[in-house]
């Protein structure tokens, strides 16, 4: 058990046994990528207590 001054982090990776999607948290810029299947990420993306946003790296 933590104490009440450490901090607690999720796994920065993990994925299905199969591999067929990806979760990445990054706990100091507090946000998670989703990779997956074009369908999992819809449903993401259309779930009502998810928030979402559309990332792009912008190309030179």
């Amino acid at each position: 058990m933590l104490g009440e001054t450490e901090t607690q982090f999720t796994p920065e990776y993990w994925w299905p046994e199969d591999r067929s999607w990806v979760v990445w948290t990054d706990w100091d810029l507090e946000g998670t990528k989703v990779f997956g299947s074009h369908d999992l990420v819809q449903s993401l993306r259309n779930h009502p207590n998810i928030e979402t946003l559309n990332w792009s790296s912008p190309r030179s």
